[in-house]
């Protein structure tokens, strides 16, 4: 048992009260492997993360305090129990920037998000991050991941669907790869920037690294959940690059970059979509795989450099609009 920060409430009690069946909590549902819950005390709500890795549970909760420290949005930690395999954290909200925009259809949060998001990426040496960075490794780990749980056993291609799409992905991967790199987040999208009484709170960072600062932008702004419009996306790019400080050459480094991320990062989303609807059973995020086809397929008219996936892609939307 470890107490992380010191605290006049006795949270390790109430987990216990928890765990006895005392209290009552409310499960979050997500993407996440993780278990989470909200509690209700007689000081405010409390959120436990349950995670059965206990080395991963150490690294985050180091995480999050760096973080912290650094004065990033982040949830406070408030206890850890490795008893229970339990982070205990401020509550960051109900709300998440998904929410906010599909009841007010106000796009103004973004600019607070893009200025923090632009502080995240210039954080160096992060304790508790994961050491190896993201790069062309990890998008061919992405585009496999694509390949098996949305072409194959989605949408049934056969499996000599990656010999046909090889050359065209490993070429993807490296452009996507040669960009200008920094402290990224690796799922920034609305579900994980939530809206509290003190502004924006950023969530489920564990997988945050070195890697490129573009995939973090391309998830934000092409986020399958919002549709944000076209010349705002171009606005808040502009607005990155002041806050992130980043000269000519890097500014172009990275535009050069960006729409190869935009096709990796959207490729992962509509793979985790379908893996989470199909084999998971959350069939609420199969709305989005539509969305999310769309867009790799404009991206795709645009770049006119992957003919082979323009083709697969093309196939599965027209599959898609027979059976809508």
């Amino acid at each position: 048992m470890l107490q992380i920060f010191p605290s006049n409430i006795d949270y390790l009690k109430i987990l216990s009260q928890f765990e006895l069946g005392e209290i009552i909590g409310t499960k979050l549902f997500g993407g996440s492997l993780r278990d989470f819950y909200r509690i209700s005390t007689s000081h405010g709500n409390i959120i436990f993360l349950f995670d059965s890795n206990r080395s991963e549970l150490i690294r985050y909760s180091r995480l999050l305090r760096s973080l912290h420290n650094e004065n990033i949005p982040v949830p406070v930690v408030l206890a850890i129990s490795l008893d229970s395999n339990a982070l205990i954290l401020e509550d960051a909200g109900k709300i998440s920037v998904r929410d906010w925009i599909r009841q007010h259809k106000d796009f103004s949060i973004y600019f607070e998000i893009i200025e923090k998001i632009a502080q995240f990426h210039s954080l160096e040496n992060v304790d508790g991050a994961i050491k190896l960075e993201f790069n062309k490794i990890d998008f061919m780990y992405e585009t496999n991941y694509f390949i098996r749980h949305f072409l194959i056993r989605y949408f049934g291609f056969e499996g000599n669907v990656w010999q046909y799409l090889k050359d065209e992905l490993t070429g993807l991967a490296s452009k996507a790869s040669d960009s200008i790199y920094g402290f990224m987040h690796r799922d920034f999208q609305s579900e994980n920037i939530l809206l509290s009484k003190n502004g924006i709170k950023i969530v489920d960072l564990q997988s945050a690294r070195e890697g490129p600062r573009a995939y973090d932008l391309a998830s934000l702004l092409e986020d399958p959940y919002i549709a944000i419009p076209n010349y705002l996306k171009r606005k808040l790019l502009q607005e990155y690059f002041v806050f992130s400080k980043l000269n000519h050459r890097q500014v172009k480094k990275f535009l050069n970059s960006y729409p190869y991320n935009v096709l990796q990062r959207l490729m992962q989303a509509t793979a985790a979509f379908a893996y989470l609807s199909s084999v998971q059973n959350q069939t609420w995020f199969q709305q989005f795989i539509p969305v999310s086809l769309y867009r790799i397929k404009s991206t795709l008219e645009e770049l006119q450099e992957f003919p082979r996936l323009q083709k697969v892609i093309t196939r599965c939307i027209i599959e898609l609009e027979e059976f809508d």
